[in-house]
């Protein structure tokens, strides 16, 4: 009796963001399995699609799939950096910090601060306690800029409508990002980009 195999969600995705004559598309489908359900982000998929290609070699595959999912070849060589630090990878597996495509600034990499995906207590809490814990976040995924030396954006959404106030986060993380571009010897430092009309 011949059986024949449905294909998952993540396969699916896999072939269609590899092509079908990929080696090993099947298994980078089965590792993505073990992080991801059948209704799993598409572009956080992507991001660790990315990540895994670069880490098995497969350079310029993960450059295209960087492209495709996120605008930005930009990401694919984040990826490579053989220490990103552990927090910003949690911050990009839970939507915290994404990249977003913005045609302005081309191929110039934009994250983005997601206040919508950090818990409603902590963007609710005082400055004393909200603007530490933001500032720890943006340290540790500073090295996302580091291929670019600094060029291309921080974009922030989500925190008006958390209680944040604008011009105090949106002062507070220029005078991050100048002071961060001067340590870690930048070219320049990334644009702050507000993405929604409210925050």
């Amino acid at each position: 009796m011949i059986s024949f195999h449905e294909q998952t969600a993540t396969e699916r995705f896999v072939a269609e963001a590899l092509g079908g004559d990929f080696p090993f598309a099947s298994e980078f489908a089965r590792s993505l399995e073990i992080f991801f359900t059948d209704t799993a982000d598409e572009t956080l998929m992507a991001l660790l699609l990315v990540r895994m290609l670069a880490a098995a070699g497969y350079a310029e595959d993960a450059r295209r799939v960087s492209v495709r999912y996120t605008g930005q070849s930009a990401v694919a060589d984040v990826f490579r950096q053989p220490q990103l630090p552990r927090r910003a990878l949690l911050g990009l597996a839970r939507g915290v910090v994404r990249p977003t495509r913005i045609e302005a600034m081309g191929e110039w990499p934009v994250w983005t601060l997601d206040f919508s995906r950090i818990a409603a207590d902590v963007a609710a809490c005082l400055e004393f306690v909200l603007m530490p814990a933001v500032r720890s976040m943006l340290d540790e995924v500073a090295p996302l800029w580091d291929a670019s030396g600094g060029r291309g954006g921080l974009g922030l959404c989500g925190a008006v409508r958390r209680g944040v106030e604008r011009v105090e986060l949106d002062s507070f993380c220029r005078v991050w990002a100048a002071r961060t571009a001067r340590a870690r010897n930048w070219a320049s430092a990334p644009e702050i980009i507000w993405l929604d009309s409210t925050g």
